[in-house]
């Protein structure tokens, strides 16, 4: 139903729509999450062996949903507010981008050129990850001067006490030397003696986690922080609302359709205005089948 249509029903419907593009000449555009980073600069500077490449979760994706949730509660709260909200992924992607297209144009006009921020990492040299001897990717936070003192002290570089290296704006001019000190300086340790000898220096770091691998970390096994699922006779552990004090035990997400009835009933329809509102697609129920999985199975050799 269009936002005509529920409004036409009762005026005080609040309507959203989510779609690729608002108003514009691409209103009409297809849409998906990469489209949507690749469209927004976004994508730019992630790069896989220098080819652009999506992220991995949708963020995008995402990220609409959670604006469109803020503009209804906001609309809730005003009675005379807006009833018909159109949130895009393309728009919700230039809001991500802000600070960052904000900046490329601060120092553009400063500079009078263009000038981009480097490799996604603020243009910080020390700052990014890095290969341990074992194999391992390590993520470092070298944002200050003192940061960067203390890594070097840490990890018995020879570039401890240079002064040469000791401010920001110098270890930008020496990007290169910089990246290969640091670079050697983790490359010389196995993944535990780095986080042992970083972590004694109370510098910021973490490994780069494989998605396999995120939820064995103790800090994700907390109390309250997962939730054991089980659907359609699968198991899951699924991460909870960031700052939910309760936590419902075991309850598997709906199929789609599966509380209309109730839903209906708790608005106040009737059974047969149910049925009708069913049998004319307006309102859907769940049905076996609906959205089925098969299991993947190897192919015989």
């Amino acid at each position: 139903m269009t936002a005509r249509d529920c409004r036409a029903v009762n005026p005080n419907l609040i309507h959203v729509h989510i779609k690729g593009y608002t108003h514009g000449p691409q209103a009409d555009d297809l849409m998906t999450n990469p489209i949507a980073e690749a469209a927004t600069g976004a994508m730019d500077d992630h790069r896989i062996d220098g080819r652009p490449t999506r992220f991995g979760p949708s963020y995008h994706d995402q990220f609409a949903g959670t604006y469109a949730v803020i503009r209804v509660l906001a609309a809730m709260l005003d009675p005379n507010g807006e009833r018909e909200i159109e949130i895009g992924l393309y728009e919700t992607g230039l809001h991500l981008a802000a600070r960052d297209l904000a900046g490329m144009q601060l120092k553009t006009q400063l500079l009078g050129r263009l000038e981009k921020e480097g490799g996604g990492e603020f243009s910080m040299p020390g700052y990014g990850s890095y290969l341990t001897s074992d194999g391992r990717w390590i993520y470092l936070l070298i944002l200050t001067d003192a940061h960067w003192a203390k890594l070097t002290k840490a990890l018995a570089m020879a570039e401890d006490g240079d002064q040469d290296l000791a401010k920001l704006r110098d270890r930008k001019k020496a990007r290169d030397r910089v990246e290969a000190a640091v670079s050697a300086a983790i490359g010389a340790l196995t993944f535990d003696e780095a986080e042992s000898k970083l972590r004694a220096a109370g510098l910021g770091f973490n490994e780069v986690m494989p998605l396999e691998r995120v939820l064995e970390k103790p800090q994700a096994r907390q109390p309250g922080k997962l939730r054991d699922v089980d659907f359609r006779g699968l198991h899951f552990e699924v991460p909870e609302f960031p700052g939910a004090r309760e936590v419902a035990e075991n309850l598997p997400p709906p199929e789609l359709g599966e509380h209309t009835a109730s839903l209906l009933a708790e608005l106040g329809y009737g059974a047969q205005e149910a049925a009708a509102l069913i049998a004319s697609g307006a309102a859907r129920t769940a049905q076996q089948g609906d959205f089925a999985w098969a299991p993947v199975r190897e192919k015989a050799p």
